[in-house]
């Protein structure tokens, strides 16, 4: 059996120590490029919720407003009344409102912009509804946006305001 000296070794150990650091290196990059992607796509989708939360908040403020147990009857206070008083089909009213008023974005600014289209009354009686009752129907187009961020989502929604007639 013969033995090696040290002299004899070339280096081997040093060789595979380096390349092993190499590779675990290359995957550290990677894992890092990764999270940091990972990062930006959960920013942008909680941005998006959001822009899409105010879209439902601010829609249901404007089906609210003027409907706090007033007897059933449109109050004038009421945006949807505005847009039903500038005739069928015609985009009237825009509600603009700011939904960060306490600064939860640090900075960045929820902004909402609603359009609301009358779009007539029913002829007929409202859908389980007894006499004395007129359906009103309008479309809210409501846009949520955060400048600073670039994000926006737009909701259109239909509804139908069931209101007692006048004198009933």
């Amino acid at each position: 059996m013969t033995m090696k000296c040290k002299h004899q070794q070339q280096g081997a150990v040093l060789i595979v120590s380096l390349l092993i650091l190499l590779v675990l290196t290359v995957i550290g990059v990677s894992g890092l490029s990764g999270t940091g992607l990972e990062e930006r796509m959960s920013h942008n989708f909680q941005h998006g919720m959001l822009a899409f939360q105010g879209v439902e908040s601010a829609n249901e403020s404007i089906i609210e407003i003027g409907n706090s147990g007033r007897d059933g009857y449109l109050d004038t206070s009421d945006p949807l009344v505005t847009a039903a008083s500038a005739g069928t089909g015609d985009t009237s009213t825009v509600v603009t409102q700011d939904m960060d008023p306490n600064d939860f974005l640090g900075g960045a600014t929820l902004a909402t912009s609603t359009t609301i289209s009358f779009q007539g009354t029913s002829g007929d009686l409202c859908a389980g509804e007894g006499e004395g009752t007129t359906c009103y129907r309008f479309v809210l187009t409501t846009t949520a946006t955060i400048a600073e961020t670039g994000t926006s989502t737009t909701h259109i929604q239909g509804i139908e305001v069931v209101r007692a007639d006048a004198g009933t």
